[in-house]
């Protein structure tokens, strides 16, 4: 419905519809027309102008503020390089010393690195330190893989090596406060019963008969009888090429084949066999050679620490 015009007649003095002439309404819609398309071409080449400077600036700082972020990520990036460095540095010079590994020479460390997933990236985006950090992210990858492997090799040396220092004899199989008299001679002596010169491969370690006799380090028992000179005498084997021979005994409290712990008391003091008086002799044997077992007695151990140890055992 099309939309009806008035105005002011004075000679009529009131309103009367505007009525144009075909003439008259050709030009209005010319004129109409031009304007719209002066006004959208004005529009558009505002945009022209103006749209592309906001895009950009737009663009400049999203790209400013991705630049930021990036940078804090190669921060923290960093950051973890130089604690995996540190922690290399300790697996090489404190734990692998320790436990008597070879330490992994720069060349192992680094054998790992290369061949990484390459990221498709544009020529624009082909910065520097994006290429950088990408390189760091795959080179932490593979040493932290490198170090995770060290960790368990440690970790299986330490339990080996805890089995290894619980098995190796390491205390008197006597309590101090029992002993009456400590003879330390190893080697080649006067032989009290023969009465000529023989070797001496042990230490004889006197107390009263009945006195404990405790194992010195965790094994099992491979002989417990009665063997010639030896009287009664218990053989404990501990691995690792160590052996120990606990002779004159007057009673056994362990049998052959059992597995005993240090501190665990295993036979009682006694005279028997070749032997002039009660006491045991202790020999040490390693790699089927006699060692002198004054160099595993730790003579200066705490009373309190080894009766801990005895009453350990007794559990």
């Amino acid at each position: 419905m099309l939309r009806t015009y008035y105005r002011y007649d004075p000679d009529q003095c009131g309103f009367v519809p505007v009525i144009y002439s075909l003439k008259e309404a050709r030009k209005k819609f010319i004129q109409f027309f031009g304007w719209s398309l002066f006004t959208a071409v004005s529009l558009f080449s505002g945009m022209l102008i103006y749209f592309p400077e906001i895009i950009d600036n737009h663009l400049v700082r999203e790209n400013a503020e991705q630049r930021a972020n990036w940078k804090v990520v190669n921060d923290e990036l960093e950051s973890l390089a130089k604690e995996l460095a540190d922690l290399e540095k300790q697996d090489d010079q404190h734990f692998r010393v320790a436990l008597s590994l070879e330490k992994l020479s720069p060349e192992i460390r680094t054998a790992g690195f290369g061949g990484h997933k390459e990221y498709e990236l544009g020529e624009a985006e082909q910065v520097e330190e994006i290429k950088n950090s990408y390189s760091l992210v795959a080179s932490l990858k593979s040493r932290a893989r490198l170090q995770e492997e060290s960790f368990r090799e440690l970790s299986k040396s330490v339990e080996e090596t805890e089995v290894m220092l619980a098995s190796r004899p390491a205390i008197q199989p006597i309590d101090n406060r029992q002993l009456t008299r400590f003879h330390p001679l190893f080697g080649m002596r006067l032989h009290p019963v023969f009465g000529d010169w023989r070797s001496h491969n042990g230490l004889d370690l006197t107390a009263n008969s009945g006195t404990p006799v405790y194992a010195t380090g965790d094994g099992i028992v491979t002989v417990a009888k009665y063997r010639g000179g030896y009287g009664n005498v218990i053989f404990i084997n501990h691995g690792y090429g160590f052996e120990t021979r606990y002779a004159h005994l007057s009673k056994f409290k362990i049998a052959e084949g059992k597995k005993v712990k240090r501190g665990e008391l295993i036979g009682l003091v006694g005279n028997t066999g070749t032997s002039t008086g009660s006491h045991l002799h202790y020999e040490i044997l390693y790699k089927e050679k006699w060692i002198n077992p004054i160099h595993f007695m730790y003579r200066d151990l705490r009373q309190s620490h080894f009766n801990e140890i005895i009453r350990e055992a007794k559990k």
